[in-house]
């Protein structure tokens, strides 16, 4: 057996984005034989276009712009927030599948937010991390092993970086062959979120269902795309102005080397560690970067100064990066001593980020079969089934309040429910201020106590009742037939401040509930709620119900 990749185009032309199309389908014909759903994809060739930082009006000569981009989940000024939602399948809001055949065969509404939610528990994060460098996402700084600093790689901007020492990389000259530009890129999630059938299956048999149809709508309300925030502050070595008073200029270039980054403790400000070329990688600048240098003159501190990196060489005499800058703080004389010299990324507060997708396929993996193992394929549809997990999602609303109460209803074979509450406009379920949640069916509680949940971080020691949530978290996928592989952790990193927002904002925590699958309604209540006084904020809720179903086929046809 063999595979041949079909790359099938969208119906309808680009571009999507929120202020053109928001819709398209594709149309799959039964021709194909048999599929690989769980490895066919979704590709989107896209750009993303950022604009709006601060310098844009400081520094009106060079592209401020040319910052990293991501699927993040969040873009809101300076909380620029990467967080790991699966890359480009927060896109997709609806999708669905049906057969010219039998009808619609199934379908998913907010499928990023359940999606980028639930799945967050079944990949390691070192699995994340290598994925969001395929799909266009960002990750949580403490657990992605890919991002050696505060700037992650991006598939929408290519960096111009150093490579070995005594490389020259100048923005302004265009035949440098690396200078950092946007690009337009390809980048691509799996098949299953347009399809619930493609999560498992290697071995769809398309002719036999008929010609499917694939239909999506696009996100074009929640904040989906993000930056990098403010980056690190990186030291930057003493200097006395010589030759014509302009720091940052050709004849008075910053001086780089890896050192503790302490700006605030002037005793570290040198503490270097000299460039390799073996270390080349770790560099946090490439040019074209939007910076923000901050310096004192004489011991006093200047006024803040931004604009982009022209050029940067790997000196190999001194084993330091020079770093010359577009434009030079004004107002500095030959002779001025320069101290307490730091650079960072610039992301203003006004950035803005929109997708723009200029092309739409589904990549379907074909199965070639040999004569014999066509022959076994037919014999195994005289009595075959396929499982997979269905999806149906109740949406409410959580209007501000300490202690949160709902009923609903779910029908028979219901696996789990899993209770998301996400920010109005966001993605990633949060907790907001909630510690203490229950569940009962019919009238009886399936804990005999209230289960706790609060942030990793904190100072009432809270952290250490999560054991039954997490315990809660295992058996809700082990009844799926599925495995969770992490908890949920902060999403940014470790840096947090105790009492920081993000911490109980962005964490993708969910409330998970493990139902018995019996053959009749069942009645669910839902508890929720602060402690003290304490409240949580206006948001959306998402009951989604999971229900396990197959497709069986009898003599070689589907049977609905």
């Amino acid at each position: 057996m063999s595979i041949k990749i079909k790359r099938i185009q969208s119906v309808e032309s680009g571009d999507f984005n929120v202020n053109a199309r928001t819709r398209a389908h594709f149309e799959v014909p039964a021709s194909l034989g048999f599929t690989d759903l769980e490895n066919s994809q979704v590709v989107f060739r896209m750009n993303m276009n950022v604009t709006g930082n601060d310098a844009d009006s400081v520094d009106a000569a060079n592209n401020m712009n040319l910052l990293p981009s991501y699927f993040a989940g969040r873009s809101q000024g300076n909380i620029n927030t990467p967080l790991d939602i699966g890359g480009c399948q927060a896109l997709i809001r609806n999708a669905s599948c049906r057969s010219q055949e039998y009808g619609v065969m199934n379908e998913q509404r907010h499928q990023n937010v359940v999606n980028g939610n639930l799945d967050y528990y079944k990949k390691y994060t070192s699995e994340a991390g290598a994925w969001n460098n395929f799909n266009g996402g960002g990750n949580e700084l403490t657990h992605n092993p890919n991002v050696y600093n505060k700037i992650q790689p991006s598939p929408f901007l290519a960096m111009g970086k150093l490579q070995e020492l005594d490389e020259l990389i100048d923005q302004d000259d265009a035949n440098a062959g690396n200078v950092t530009q946007a690009v337009v890129a390809e980048v691509r999630c799996p098949l299953k979120h347009l399809d619930r059938m493609a999560d498992g299956t290697r071995q769809f048999p398309n002719l036999a269902v008929g010609d499917l149809t694939y239909r999506l709508e696009f996100e074009d309300v929640r904040a989906i795309t993000a930056t990098c925030p403010d980056g690190q502050l990186y030291n930057i070595e003493n200097i006395t102005l010589a030759t014509d008073g302009q720091l940052g200029g050709a004849n008075n270039p910053l001086k780089y080397s890896f050192n503790n980054p302490m700006p605030d403790n002037a005793a570290n400000n040198n503490n270097t560690e000299n460039v390799n070329e073996a270390a080349l990688d770790y560099l946090p600048f490439y040019v074209g970067m939007p910076v923000a240098m901050n310096y004192k003159k004489g011991g006093v501190a200047q006024t803040q100064h931004l604009t982009t990196i022209k050029s940067l060489n790997a000196n190999a005499t001194t084993s330091k990066v020079e770093i010359i800058l577009h434009s030079q703080p004004a107002g500095n004389n030959i002779g001025d001593v320069m101290t307490e010299i730091n650079l960072k990324l610039h992301v203003g507060n006004n950035v803005a980020i929109a997708y723009n997708v200029q092309e739409l396929f589904v990549e379907m993996h074909c199965l070639q079969l040999s004569p014999q193992q066509l022959q076994q394929a037919q014999s195994a549809m005289s009595s075959l089934q396929i499982p997979y997990n269905e999806h149906r999602l109740v949406q409410k609303v959580l209007n501000v309040t300490g202690d949160y109460s709902e009923t609903l209803q779910i029908e028979p074979g219901c696996a789990g429910v899993a209770v998301l509450t996400p920010l109005n406009n966001r993605i990633a379920s949060c907790i907001d201020k909630a510690r203490f949640y229950r569940f009962s069916i019919e009238g009886r509680y399936t804990t005999n106590r209230d289960v706790q949940i609060a942030p990793l971080i904190n100072n009432a020691g809270l952290s250490q009742g999560r054991q039954l949530h997490n315990h809660l978290l295992q058996k809700f996928y082990g009844n799926l037939g599925e495995q969770l592989v992490r908890f949920d952790s902060p999403v940014q990193d470790y840096n947090h401040a105790e009492d920081d927002a993000g911490l109980e904002q962005d964490s993708h925590s969910f409330y998970p509930l493990v139902t018995p699958i019996v053959g009749n309604e069942s009645i669910v209540n839902f508890q929720l709620r602060c402690e003290g006084a304490d409240t949580m904020q206006t948001k959306e809720i998402f009951y989604v119900a999971v229900y396990p179903r197959s497709l069986n086929f009898k003599d070689g046809r589907l049977v609905m």
